[in-house]
């Protein structure tokens, strides 16, 4: 049957193509080019660029003729489908009138019907354009006619026969490429294109089509290829740079232009400058460097005074290491002062900055456009090097500068600049040498794990300072933990399976609070007491992504409520009457994370075993003292000793020492970080409410306020500080009133949830900073740049996660996110999912492993 079905689409191909014709008038006058196998009429399109074994295409918009068959076959439904259109263009149309075929014939399998067994198979002919005006409508009911837009499709050759198991390895080939690329693509499904009649049998020409995303004929996207063409191009160096004409820049003129470069005199310039080592991340070096920077114009220096920002930002770096891929990097990062204060600037209160004075010699500066990635620049110094070295011309080739207007922004304008000649010594290596931002060397093991001393573990652990706890007594002291004795006393608990400690503990925490806010058989509200302790399986350690790990989370009932607690409801939490025993604890700080509890378990377990100890395996316990809030950290690992008569225990601690009005608590990172009287130097933040939490979660209100925010479209995270210099302008004086603001924390930076799976560079981000307090008293200063926008907050609530650390790489903020909403989902939280707070408290004076971050997911009121 099948070879027979063959034979007739053979014939019906014969039949077709005598009822071709050549191109029609209108296509040999229409300018756009066809496929290279065209031999009738296609589709108009142009090849915007090549890149490896793909094409870009721009097609124009263009009218078809489909049909849908579902089959279990390709061969079989593509055949059955052509029968169908074939039918159309022979007359069964309307008008009774034959049609010429056009090329090529497209088939799609989309993703949402593409089944085990069966399959929907979308064919396709173009319409003729002399009938685009007034196509004849089909008679057939399965047949339909629709418009394909203007689009660009990614086009990838195929020789041979197509089949549905080829084509579709040679789409996810491609696909897979063009992710690779940052390409922004639809795959919604296969896509083929057939020129030839089956009776060719040789030199067979296919095409698998992938579409890209409407950005790119909108003109927001531009294909990889294209990037790369337009990226280190090297363009005229202007004499005035765009904006110098209206704000201040760095003083220079144009001596001599030559065919790709110029020689350029400078004015005797200062600028306020700091060294980093990025490492791996080279782009993120200059926000490093950024922070310290803007705070020294916003007052952070001798005199405490406001100093306007410029137009001119520069980079210097060693041209060797940088030109290496594997060597350290190191980067200064300036800004050009303003002439007001050449002559006697204040100096830099933060040690890390410096004065930096501007060599007297001339300069040779090449321009190029684009977005200054290590890449492009690597790229276009070793050119600029190759250029000077034709030209004969003398120069320092052991450093370079890269020199910016405005920000470095995609496919504008950046450049690069080598001394001419000699340095005069005003420059050397050590310049960028001096002040080198170096990151403290930490244990490997306590920076994982934040293990704290034994010392650290007391009767009265800092946690308990002013809530109401267990009551404790150490029994003994070993190398890195202690035996710690128990009080008798009644615990709220509830049991759960679930996939991971955090996910688990925030479920229960949450139906726990219930259970203390008031529902319960008495309706009465307890104080809050400390710490939240979780039960953990041991065998939970061996059961990897599995989510039937089991867990029991407690918290100790308050004393007055220790004789007859009200009765829990409904609802999976239970009183436990604890007999008292004795624990061993290890003491630790920081989160307790899913990434830390494993490697402290086996640890512990360890160092139990070591001492030779009886302890039982079944279970251990965590147990956290703090929120998120607080500073100094105490957690502690629990694993529980077995029954001994000989452990009778006489307990003489002072509840009345738990009472909040006993002890004023430990500062909050908000007390610490943020303007208070624990630190009138620190930033000023919004007055956030915290309205419960624990461990690294809270739930909190923020308040009503303006923040100043910065839109871009781009490939991550990463490029959010060069695009926050506008953000720094707005702060120093570019906005409607001339007014300097004090810098403010955090710095907030959006994202769509929807991009979180792009491999693209269109992905929406925005960046945004606290306007203070002082200038926002219902009428802010407006900006006065391009995608600089104020948005009032009327205030709202927010999850929050927090974590420590330097800023996450796209692919951790994105897993810790997935994490995070995976616990609340859990926990039957509502949310909206469809953007991503990433909040960072610090700067870079800050050591990485000690900046406070927070990811935020807003309440669903």
């Amino acid at each position: 049957k099948r070879s027979t079905m063959r034979r007739c689409l053979l014939l019906l191909a014969l039949v077709a193509v005598c009822h071709s014709a050549t191109l029609s008038e209108k296509e040999s006058q229409s300018g756009k080019k066809k496929a290279g196998p065209c031999t009738l009429e296609c589709p108009g399109y142009e090849v915007l660029c090549t890149r490896g074994s793909y094409d870009v295409r721009r097609y124009e918009r263009s009218l078809w003729v489909s049909t849908v068959v579902t089959d279990f076959s390709f061969v079989t439904g593509t055949t059955r489908a052509f029968f169908r259109l074939f039918g159309y263009i022979t007359g069964a149309n309307d008008k009774g009138m034959k049609i010429e075929m056009t090329q090529p014939v497209l088939v799609t399998i989309p993703r949402e019907k593409d089944g085990w067994f069966f399959s929907d198979y979308v064919m396709s002919f173009m319409i003729p354009r002399e009938h685009w005006e007034n196509p004849p409508r089909p008679t057939d009911e399965t047949l339909y006619i629709e418009s394909r837009p203007d689009e660009v499709v990614f086009v990838k050759p195929s020789p041979g026969w197509l089949t549905g198991w080829n084509a579709k390895t040679l789409h996810k080939e491609l696909v897979g490429e063009l992710r690779e690329n940052g390409e922004s693509v639809v795959d919604d499904g296969v896509i083929t294109a057939t020129f030839q009649p089956p009776y060719e049998m040789t030199d067979r020409y296919n095409e698998i089509w992938v579409l890209g995303q409407e950005g790119y004929t909108e003109g927001s996207l531009v294909p990889s290829c294209s990037r790369e063409a337009n990226v280190g191009q090297v363009i005229p160096v202007m004499d005035v740079p765009e904006g110098c004409d209206e704000k201040e820049c760095a003083p220079f003129s144009t001596v001599e232009r030559k065919d790709n470069f110029i020689e350029r005199s400078m004015t005797p310039d200062k600028g306020i400058c700091m060294t980093s080592s990025p490492g791996a991340h080279w782009e993120a070096g200059t926000y490093q460097n950024y922070l310290p920077l803007y705070q020294y114009l916003t007052g952070n220096n001798s005199r405490g005074e406001n100093i306007d920002m410029t137009l001119s930002n520069f980079m210097m770096t060693q041209t060797d290491q940088f030109l290496c891929e594997d060597c350290a990097q190191t980067i200064t990062t300036c800004m050009a002062l303003p002439k007001a204060v050449y002559d006697n600037p204040p100096q830099p209160v933060d040690e890390r900055l410096f004065i930096y004075e501007a060599p007297r010699n001339n300069f040779y500066v090449m321009a190029f456009s684009g977005y200054p990635t290590k890449k492009h620049l690597s790229k276009m110094a070793a050119k600029f090097m190759s250029i000077l070295d034709d030209d004969g011309v003398e120069y320092t080739k052991d450093m370079f500068f890269a020199a910016a207007y405005e920000d470095f922004r995609s496919n504008e304008y950046t450049e690069i600049a080598f001394i001419k000649g000699q340095a005069d010594g005003l420059v050397t290596p050590g310049t960028w040498e001096k002040t080198p931002m170096e990151e403290p060397r930490v244990d490997a093991d306590a920076e994982l794990l934040d293990l704290l001393p034994v010392s650290s573990v007391q009767d009265v652990p800092p946690g308990c300072r002013g809530r109401e706890c267990p009551v404790y007594k150490t029994v003994k002291t070993y190398g890195s933990f202690v035996e710690r004795a128990i009080k008798k006393a009644k615990w709220a608990c509830m049991e759960t399976t679930s996939c991971n400690y955090e996910s688990a503990s925030l479920k229960t925490f949450y139906r726990l609070q219930d259970y203390t806010g008031g529902e319960n058989s008495a309706g009465v509200k307890m104080e809050t007491t400390m710490p939240i302790l979780t039960w953990n399986n041991l065998e939970n350690l061996e059961m990897g992504d599995s989510c039937q790990k089991r867990y029991a989370t407690c918290v100790i009932l308050p004393e007055m409520h220790q004789g007859t607690p009200p009765a829990p409801p409904n609802n999976g939490v239970y009183v436990f009457n604890s007999r008292g025993p004795n624990v061993y604890v290890m003491p630790f700080g920081g989160y307790a994370t899913d990434d830390k509890i494993e490697q402290l378990a086996r640890k512990f377990r360890s160092l139990l075993d070591a001492e030779g100890v009886p302890y039982k395996t079944e279970k251990f316990k965590l147990v956290v003292y703090n929120g998120p809030q607080n500073m100094d950290r105490y957690n502690e690992m629990w694993f529980v000793k077995p029954q001994d008569d000989t452990d009778e225990v006489t307990f003489s601690v002072d509840t009345s020492t738990y009472k909040q009005d006993a002890i004023t608590p430990a500062p909050s990172i908000f007390e610490r970080k943020c303007k208070s009287p624990e630190c009138p130097t620190c930033p000023e933040c919004p007055a956030f409410q915290v309205i419960r939490s624990f461990n690294n979660f809270d739930e909190r209100r923020t308040p009503s306020g303006t923040w100043v925010d910065k839109k871009f479209l781009g490939c991550s995270t990463k490029q959010g500080p060069p695009e926050m210099l506008p953000l720094f302008r707005y702060m120093t004086r570019t906005n409607s009133r001339a007014v300097s603001m004090q810098k403010t924390a955090p710095m907030m930076t959006v994202l769509w949830q929807k991009d979180n799976q792009k491999f693209s560079c269109d992905k929406d981000f925005h960046v945004a900073f606290w306007v203070p307090a002082k200038h926002d008293q219902g009428d802010p200063p407006y900006p006065m740049e391009k995608d600089v926008t104020l948005y009032k907050s009327q205030g709202y609530t927010a999850y929050v996660r927090s974590f420590r650390g330097p800023r996450p790489t796209d692919a951790d903020l994105v897993k810790m996110t997935g994490a995070f909403m995976g616990a609340l989902d859990e926990a039957g939280i509502r949310y909206k999912p469809d953007w991503i707070k990433f909040l960072e408290y610090d700067g870079p004076d800050v050591a990485p492993h000690k900046r406070h971050n927070e990811i935020w997911m807003v309440k669903k009121e």
